[in-house]
């Protein structure tokens, strides 16, 4: 049974697959086991094959190795399916026996569960600084999945269970007890007898929902686990396993997960999941703006990167309204890398009764001026002046703009559509579809659109489609 958001049908590229699978009780023994045997055997004969699975309580967590999918995996009896299902309707709190209630002054009032115990044993608190590394690594990846995805609010809930399992950790290697459930003072408790500059660390790798924020602290969180790890090998006398572990982790999220929000290579999913087009790796991204971001930060991605341009489609009147709210580029970046080609919007949501006023809908007959420009001068020179095309969320405004690129390079609607949809929760696959279909009704296709409306000539077209697809994908030039 599926449940989560595959269960719900709204699952993307950074989804995890959130399974039960139940067993009969006449074929329990040795269930669990055959179950896993089988499914660690179709991954190790996939080509995705497998990285690495470990248990965190009553979830078995699997990750593959390429792509990196994670499998979240609960093998049951089927009596326990009803209690599940409480579980699955909701899929975002844990089961109701494992709460507890707190009276109006923050005291603990009752206790739901028995995992309210004191870990003053050094074997046990050694077993469980195993089990609080691993959910360290799990909220982590949710956290990096969810600023994926441009869902501010999950961000944030997944970065500070991270934080707090990493609190957790920390006073296991001081040689202090620990609770399953943290009391309210817990983290004050930890850090009362340290010396400041460690709580200085800690505060710096704390984070409010500012995403400028969360890209600059996060890799403060991950060097702090990183120091406690060290520390629990010494402290448990440990081998250095989990280190190497761990570290293989975060090579794989720096792989999988962006480093901006919204942040990715416009050949994303057409490499992965197209067998009839393959797209240039490293020329175009796609991105919200990168302006509310650290400026080192920044700069060290478009050097890493060879970034050439940044392509601001924000329109000069947005661009000052920002301007009060320290969210444009500072100077030397606006002189070295910014091309703004402005696109004001008057965008309406949801949209209006009638269909042809929308935003959507317009936007191929108001902007074709701009259109020309970007692919002319700049999608056309990608191969020597890569680049970065952003807006304010880099959903809209880019996102018709990448869909165009995608469907004169040979993507198929169906890519271009979950492209589309990649980028923030409240897009609507409708909002695409409907552009697509104005596209094909009004214009004849893109490739007329670009040259008989919006003025690209067929050089530039031709140079567009030579510089971006590879030479043994199949289109017609």
């Amino acid at each position: 049974m599926f449940y989560g958001s595959h269960g719900r049908n709204n699952n993307n590229f950074y989804s995890d697959l959130d399974t039960f699978i139940y067993y009969d009780e006449f074929s329990k023994n040795n269930a669990v086991l055959r179950v896993k045997e089988k499914i660690l055997g179709i991954l190790r004969s996939d080509d995705e094959g497998l990285f690495t699975d470990f248990e965190i309580n009553d979830k078995w967590l699997v990750y593959t190795e390429h792509s990196f999918i994670k499998l979240e995996i609960g093998i049951k009896s089927i009596s326990a399916a009803r209690k599940d299902t409480i579980y699955v309707i909701e899929s975002r709190i844990p089961n109701p026996e494992q709460a507890i209630v707190y009276d109006k002054n923050g005291r603990v009032k009752k206790i739901y569960s028995e995992n309210w115990v004191k870990l003053d044993d050094f074997d046990i608190l050694k077993k469980q600084f195993f089990s609080e590394s691993y959910k360290f690594i799990e909220n982590y990846e949710k956290f990096l999945s969810s600023f994926g995805e441009s869902d501010s609010y999950r961000t944030y809930h997944n970065y500070n269970m991270a934080f707090h399992t990493l609190v957790r950790l920390q006073s296991m290697v001081d040689g202090n007890y620990f609770n399953l459930y943290q009391p309210r003072e817990f983290l004050m408790s930890v850090f009362y007898n340290h010396n400041y500059k460690l709580v200085w660390k800690y505060v710096q790798a704390s984070t409010g929902m500012s995403r400028s924020d969360i890209v600059d602290r996060k890799d403060k969180l991950k060097h702090l686990f990183l120091e406690v790890i060290e520390q629990g090998i010494k402290y448990f006398n440990l081998e250095n396993g989990l280190m190497v572990r761990t570290q293989k982790f975060f090579e794989k999220f720096d792989l999988k997960y962006p480093k901006f929000s919204n942040l990715r290579d416009i050949s994303l999913l057409p490499n992965k999941f197209s067998d009839t087009i393959k797209i240039k790796e490293g020329l175009i991204y796609r991105t919200a703006s990168l302006s509310q971001n650290d400026k080192e930060l920044v700069r060290k991605f478009l050097d890493d990167h060879d970034i050439k341009f940044i392509i601001d489609l924000r329109g000069k009147n947005e661009l000052k309204r920002l301007d009060q709210h320290n969210n444009n580029y500072n100077y030397d970046i606006k002189e070295g890398y910014v091309k703004n080609i402005p696109i004001e919007t008057n965008a309406t949501f949801p949209p209006p009764k009638n269909p042809s006023e929308h935003f959507y809908n317009r936007f191929l007959a108001d902007f074709q001026r701009e259109i020309k420009i970007v692919f002319e001068d700049y999608f056309s020179k990608a191969a020597v002046n890569k680049l970065i095309i952003h807006c304010e969320g880099g959903k809209d405004r880019t996102g018709i703009v990448i869909a165009l690129l995608l469907d004169l390079l040979g993507v198929s609607r169906k890519l271009i559509i979950e492209d589309y949809l990649l980028s923030f929760k409240d897009t609507k696959s409708y909002y695409i579809e409907s552009t697509l279909g104005v596209l094909d009704e009004e214009y004849r296709g893109v490739k007329n659109y670009l040259l008989n409306h919006c003025g690209v000539s067929k050089k530039a077209i031709k140079n567009i489609i030579e510089t971006l697809v590879e030479k043994d994908s199949c289109i017609t030039l």
